[in-house]
C-alpha cells in the first residue's frame, strides 16, 4: 500500500446505540500542539460506514473488523479527511462527500447533498447551505436520535485528549461548552455580513437526544435543548 499518514494515539470503540459506535483519537499537529479528534462508527447490518475517520492502530483495526466490514467512508467537512485515503484503499470502501469539499484524493463515488440516500435505514443528510465551503451532518432516527457532525456543533465539557498548550488555546477561544458551534469553524464558514443562523434553526427541526461530533466527547442525551440554548446563546 502506498504511504499513509501512521496511526495516532487512540481509545477503544465505544457504544453509544445498538448501530452507532465511538473512537477517541488525536492528532499532533506541531510538538506543542495535540488536539482530540474522534471517528463515528454507523453500522447497518453487517456493513459500516466511517465518519471523520481516524486511522487506527492494529488492535484497533481487528477490534474494528469485529463489528463488521467496512464499506463506506463519509467525509462531511472541507476540513478534516486526513485518513479517508488509508480507509478506502484498505477496505475498497466507497468514499462519500459534498460537492466541492476540497481536493477529496480518494476517487468520489457517491456525492452527499440532501436528496442521497445514506447506506443505512432511517437517516438523512443535512447540508449547511449559507457556509463559504460544504459542511454536511448525518441524522439517525433510531433511539431518539442522533446527530452525527463535523466541525459545526461540537461538545466539550472538558478538554481531556488535547495537550496543555491545544487545552489553553481552546479555553481563550471558547470552545469549553456543552454543544457548542466550533468558534474557529464559525469564523472561518459564516460570512462577516451574513448568518448561519436559518441552518441551524433548519437543524433544530429534526429531533436528536445525541451529538457525535468530530472533536470532544459525545453528548449521549438532552442534546437538542442543549443546541437550541447554544443557537440563542451564540445569535440572540
Amino acid at each position: 500500500m502506498p504511504d499513509f499518514p501512521a496511526a495516532q494515539p487512540h481509545g477503544s470503540l465505544e457504544q453509544l446505540t445498538e448501530s452507532v459506535h465511538f473512537v477517541r483519537g488525536s492528532m499532533r499537529m506541531n510538538a506543542a500542539m495535540t488536539i482530540a479528534r474522534n471517528m463515528t462508527i454507523v453500522r447497518q447490518g453487517s456493513e459500516l460506514t466511517l465518519l471523520n475517520a481516524v486511522r487506527l492502530s492494529g488492535a484497533g483495526e481487528r477490534e474494528l473488523e469485529a463489528l463488521g466490514e467496512v464499506k463506506h467512508v463519509m467525509r462531511l467537512s472541507a476540513f478534516h479527511g486526513l485518513d479517508d485515503p488509508y480507509y478506502v484503499k484498505r477496505y475498497g470502501a466507497r468514499f462519500w462527500a459534498p460537492e466541492g469539499c476540497g481536493d477529496p484524493t480518494p476517487k468520489l463515488d457517491e456525492v452527499i447533498d440532501e436528496q442521497a440516500a445514506p447506506p443505512m435505514q432511517g437517516a438523512r443528510f443535512f447540508l449547511f447551505r449559507e457556509t463559504r465551503k460544504p459542511e454536511a451532518n448525518l441524522h439517525l432516527e433510531a433511539d431518539g436520535g442522533s446527530m452525527l457532525t463535523c466541525d459545526s456543533l461540537q461538545h466539550h465539557p472538558d478538554l481531556r485528549g488535547n495537550s496543555l498548550m491545544a487545552k489553553i488555546v481552546m479555553t481563550v477561544t471558547g470552545f469549553k461548552r456543552p454543544a457548542v458551534i466550533g468558534p474557529m469553524w464559525l469564523k472561518v464558514m459564516q460570512d462577516r455580513k451574513g448568518s448561519l443562523r436559518p441552518d441551524f434553526e433548519r437543524l433544530l427541526e429534526l429531533p436528536f437526544e445525541r451529538l457525535l461530533g468530530a472533536h470532544g466527547s459525545p453528548l449521549t442525551s438532552g442534546a437538542h435543548a442543549a443546541v437550541k440554548a447554544t443557537i440563542a446563546r451564540t445569535y440572540g
